[in-house]
């Protein structure tokens, strides 16, 4: 009776916010910050995983409750890429660190896209291997923060952004055969 009960909703919320305060925490200088920052991203990111679970769990799961979660996603991982890229363009000021950032969003995107688009299509998920592991969320902004751990969260944003491309890549050219049916 004293449990704290949260619907799969409000820990979507929670997972949102931790991610965001993390992407906003790189705007700070200093190592610490990052190391905070990326924490806050990781965590935020372990406890969207479970969402879904609890959903299911309980009997709660719903169509809206799936895509507020994937919505809130989105938006949390612009967040962290306008933070990180806001971090490194704070030590080296060049427009090239914000085309890599926009770059690696565009990954992110494509990525999410190309995996929904394809389960509309095919009526299936991609199937499990080397393309769906690179190119999901948990992938990404683990990449994020072990990047803040390495002082370099810059270079694991534009890693992970050329993976979720080689991963959408991937995907279409294993499939095309199956363009026909």
């Amino acid at each position: 009776p004293w449990g704290l009960r949260l619907s799969p909703n409000m820990i979507s919320l929670v997972s949102f916010f931790l991610v965001v305060a993390g992407a906003a925490l790189f705007a700070v200088p200093g190592y610490i910050a990052g190391i905070i920052a990326g924490i806050l991203v990781q965590v935020g990111s372990i406890i969207d995983g479970c969402d879904g679970e609890v959903a299911r769990l309980t009997h709660r799961a719903s169509r809206f409750g799936a895509w507020f979660d994937t919505i809130l996603d989105r938006y949390a991982d612009l967040g962290v890429t306008i933070g990180v890229s806001w971090r490194a363009w704070s030590t080296w000021p060049n427009p090239w660190v914000w085309i890599g950032g926009l770059a690696a969003f565009a990954g992110f995107i494509l990525a999410s896209y190309a995996k929904k688009e394809y389960a509309l299509r095919y009526g299936k998920d991609v199937q499990s291997g080397i393309v769906e592991r690179l190119i999901k969320r948990d992938l990404r902004l683990f990449a994020v923060f072990l990047g803040a751990v390495g002082n370099a969260p810059y270079l694991g944003l534009i890693a992970v952004g050329a993976l979720s491309h080689l991963g959408v890549i991937r995907l279409l050219l294993t499939h095309r055969r199956s363009r026909s049916r």
